[in-house]
């Protein structure tokens, strides 16, 4: 047990890169406040409001993230001169990450808890059922109308509101249109054509790229972890096999364990097709040859996308302490806040009126809003996850020829 509290009070911070977007934006602060507070003092509960980041926020970084959010602390704390808020950045994936620290700290330390987290909604549910998080009152929820469709989903657990939603990323298709023209949009396109398809194969426990073109197949995703239709599930399974027979899904695929490395993959080879997120193409698309974008191929051709949404959860059942964490996201939620930070960190913003201000209204912008529109929100809950995990861990064992079709077919029934 000392060995775990050593770790999670000294565990460093733990860096995801996120790549710096384009285009720049001109620093909007200058004020010198520590994005990360000593994680060793004791806070005095009467005057700290501690709260916890990913990395991706910025604000370990130079740029203009970290300066919009750093202005924004400021000004809090000038507002609540009693209130000194202490900011800790973690790491967003990986041993180290923010819900690993959320977790042992309920365990051994659960003092040093925040009050405030920006969580992945993939992990929302978690925090709730091991007693973290209650469900928002009624004078704590905000208009519904703020919020884009699937983000007002992605913070919904038990038919009650866990969580208040603020950066969504979204999947799409990368591709050199001086190789590939026009971009396949189906299956049988995508069969007939010369050109491999990458997607994180080796990402480890749940993976959107599967439950996307699981959907596509035609198939639901189903909070009781269920199959939906088993013809649909069949139709995702033979797709994985023959795709890799014809080497349409190449062997580097099962090397890729994220969409960080599959852009890197694509990066490095333009012949490719490419499964992403927005994180990666928005801040990289213009280079020497210039990536494109459309819809990710599906069984005929209907354009869908996995959202990864990551919203604020408070933790403290202090009156006052949750008073002043909802006062904090409101002023988050600023459009003229959460517009020029969703910008920089390459995220799109949970309501429309901050993307709205995004400096450049370009085709892009309008290709990811619309295919946002269009967007299936995963369960929460234990029963989805082990869904999730076992559709990709069929996936993984067809790619790497340890399963046939029925098999994995067989792995996923046996389960229900």
């Amino acid at each position: 047990m000392l060995i775990v509290l050593l770790w999670i009070t000294s565990a460093g911070c733990g860096e995801h890169t996120t790549p710096t977007p384009l285009p720049p934006l001109q620093p909007t602060a200058t004020t010198a406040v520590a994005p990360v507070a000593n994680e060793t003092a004791a806070p005095d509960t009467n005057d700290q409001l501690v709260v916890w980041l990913p990395a991706f926020t910025g604000l370990t970084t130079e740029g203009s993230a970290g300066a919009i959010l750093k202005q924004l602390f400021h000004q809090f704390e000038q507002e609540n001169p009693s209130i000194k808020l202490d900011i800790q950045v973690k790491a967003d994936v990986g041993t180290a990450s923010l819900f690993n620290f959320l977790r042992s700290a309920q365990e051994v330390a659960p003092t040093i808890l925040p009050d405030l987290v920006l969580i992945n909604t993939e992990q929302l549910g978690q925090i709730v059922d091991l007693g973290m998080v209650a469900p928002l009152q009624d004078d704590e929820l905000l208009p519904d109308d703020n919020f884009f469709a699937p983000a007002r989903t992605a913070v919904r657990y038990h038919e009650q509101v866990v969580g208040v939603p603020y950066t969504i990323d979204v999947i799409h298709l990368a591709y050199d249109s001086e190789v590939v023209d026009p971009p396949p949009a189906n299956w049988s396109e995508l069969l007939s054509g010369k050109h491999p398809l990458l997607f994180p194969a080796a990402e480890a426990g749940t993976s959107n790229a599967a439950l996307l073109q699981y959907v596509g197949a035609g198939g639901k995703l189903l909070d009781d972890g269920s199959i939906s239709d088993p013809e649909a599930l069949e139709a995702f399974f033979r797709f994985i096999a023959q795709a890799h027979q014809q080497a349409v899904i190449p062997a580097a695929a099962l090397d890729l364990p994220s969409f960080n490395a599959t852009w890197r993959e694509f990066a490095d080879d333009h012949n490719n097709l490419a499964t992403v997120q927005m994180t990666q193409f928005y801040p990289n698309s213009t280079n020497a040859k210039p990536a494109h974008y459309a819809p990710v191929p599906t069984r005929n051709g209907e354009e869908l996308t996995i959202p990864e949404t990551w919203a604020f959860a408070v933790l403290t059942q202090d009156t006052q302490r949750r008073k002043l964490a909802f006062s904090l996201i409101h002023d988050l939620l600023a459009p003229d806040v959460q517009g020029p930070w969703s910008q920089a960190v390459a995220r799109l913003p949970s309501q429309s009126a901050a993307l709205a201000l995004w400096t450049q209204a370009n085709d892009y912008r309008d290709f990811v809003q619309a295919l946002l529109d269009k967007s299936v929100v995963p369960p929460k809950g234990p029963a989805f996850a082990d869904f999730a995990r076992r559709l990709q861990a069929a996936q993984a064992g067809i790619l790497r020829g340890e399963m046939t079709v029925e098999q994995a077919i067989a792995s996923m029934v046996a389960a229900e």
